[in-house]
């Protein structure tokens, strides 16, 4: 039929690992408010390359929510996040803005800014 079933807000309150035995997913949305912390935390930054890792063994793509740095777009493409979303990329637009958003492009958002060192 070519449904995709999603898991959204992975980490947060129903959408917990027991999802990945009940249901044939597709794609696991990771809430934000397991991205937050990452790049202050090292736990937080383990659990949330484990979440990837386990979503991959799985066949799972990831996409990570709430992404508003280049440091967190950044850390999420290391990790092996599949796709991000947030103001990072673009704030909410309406739907007749959707299509120009689109084709303004997003490649080159990775591109290490000028005096940005690697991590």
């Amino acid at each position: 039929l070519g449904i995709t079933v999603a898991l959204d807000d992975f980490g947060t309150g129903h959408s917990g690992l027991s999802q990945f035995v009940g249901l044939d997913l597709d794609v696991l949305k990771i809430d934000q408010s397991l991205l937050r912390p990452v790049l202050e935390n090292r736990t937080a930054a383990r659990m949330l390359r484990g979440i990837v890792g386990l979503a991959a063994a799985l066949h799972v793509r990831t996409i990570a929510e709430g992404v508003e740095t280049w440091e967190q777009a950044f850390f999420l493409r290391a990790a092996g996040v599949d796709h991000g979303q947030g103001f990072f990329w673009s704030p909410a637009v309406p739907a007749d803005q959707v299509e120009a958003v689109l084709q303004r492009g997003f490649a080159d958002r990775l591109d290490r800014p000028a005096g940005k060192a690697a991590r």
